[in-house]
């Protein structure tokens, strides 16, 4: 199972005072959030999957800056600066971790170029935060309290 995130995950923190949107909306902190959480989930399902001898993988991946809807919502002049690749290219890393026979429970997949924003797929790095191995497990309590789903291990 391959879970998508993004870079937008090295300079977000899991603030569990806020995933109900209590504080002001900040659309770049919320998503930062939410691509943070897609990490750790994944991050987190391969290491239960482990534990409980399952042989499904869990990995997950980033497009890098890809040509995608999510640039209708971007500041213009940031926008400009970046040469973003076509979303074809950016799904090159997702399927890579979905069909390489390289790809292992646990990787994180991207592109190779300056700052993972561009190039071929290979493996992404994983901010510290997404390796707390005391978040992961408590926001992974978090959102099966929350949404009231317990996978069968």
């Amino acid at each position: 199972m391959v879970t998508l995130s993004s870079n937008a995950h090295r300079s977000a923190i899991i603030d569990f005072d806020n995933f109900r949107l209590e504080k002001e909306y900040n659309a770049w902190r919320e998503y930062g959030q939410s691509k943070l959480a897609d990490l750790i989930f994944a991050l987190e399902f391969e290491k239960r999957l482990r534990k409980n001898g399952k042989q499904l993988m869990s990995l997950a991946s980033h497009p890098g800056y890809s040509e995608t809807d999510l640039q209708k919502y971007m500041d213009k002049d940031m926008l400009a600066s970046l040469t973003l690749m076509t979303a074809k290219d950016g799904a090159q890393p997702t399927i890579t971790a979905c069909l390489s026979e390289e790809a292992k429970g646990g990787q994180y997949w991207g592109p190779d170029g300056h700052d993972e924003q561009r190039g071929k797929p290979g493996l992404a790095k994983i901010s510290p935060v997404a390796l707390d191995e005391t978040l992961n497990a408590k926001l992974w309590d978090w959102a099966k309290e929350a949404t009231g789903v317990n996978f069968p291990f």
